[in-house]
């Protein structure tokens, strides 16, 4: 985490190496950091840049403070501090020419942390993944969409919830 700025540093470096005119960043937080501050003359007008924005950093904004109460001790005083320095670093103003959200949330997002309009462009499922049986039936059921941790998510809480419930649980993630 503490290495995000030297990493988007030096891929920056390697994309200012490649011939190309166009830069499409898909990022969920600190890739969208790998082009250069809009007042840097050198790179203006060099790219054409594209930010798609899947998320803000969550564990440096709405979710700081639950983590916080998870981790301890020196592991906590460690991420008190560097979450500090990477809420700085993740709201530099940067240049694209065009900007898209995966959601309206994030899109909201884009508008709050960064001064960002963002164009909300769901992603698009391949026809394969699409189930085209139609169930004539509703029936009553929890989905889980996510990774499967234990640290934030808390799957374990999500699967004792349906559980008691007596609601089928279908979890998609890995």
């Amino acid at each position: 985490m503490p290495l995000y700025p030297l990493l988007c540093r030096l891929l920056r470096k390697k994309i200012e190496q490649a011939d190309s005119d166009l830069l499409v960043i898909s990022s969920f937080a600190a890739a969208k950091n790998v082009v250069e501050e809009k007042d840097n003359e050198k790179n203006r007008g060099k790219k054409k840049v594209i930010l798609y924005l899947h998320s803000p950093m969550q564990y440096i904004r709405e979710n700081h403070d639950e983590y916080l109460q998870k981790i301890r001790g020196a592991k906590g005083a460690i991420f008190k501090r560097v979450t500090r320095y990477l809420r700085k670093w993740d709201k530099r103003s940067r240049h694209y020419d065009e900007v898209f959200a995966n959601s309206k949330y994030t899109a909201v997002c884009a508008k709050k942390y960064y001064h960002l309009e963002a164009t909300v462009w769901y992603p698009e499922m391949p026809e394969v993944y699409r189930i085209t049986d139609v169930i004539v039936q509703p029936r009553d059921y929890f989905v889980y969409v996510g990774r499967l941790v234990r640290f934030i998510r808390e799957v374990d809480r999500i699967i004792e919830l349906a559980n008691l419930s007596k609601v089928p649980l279908l979890i998609l993630g890995s």
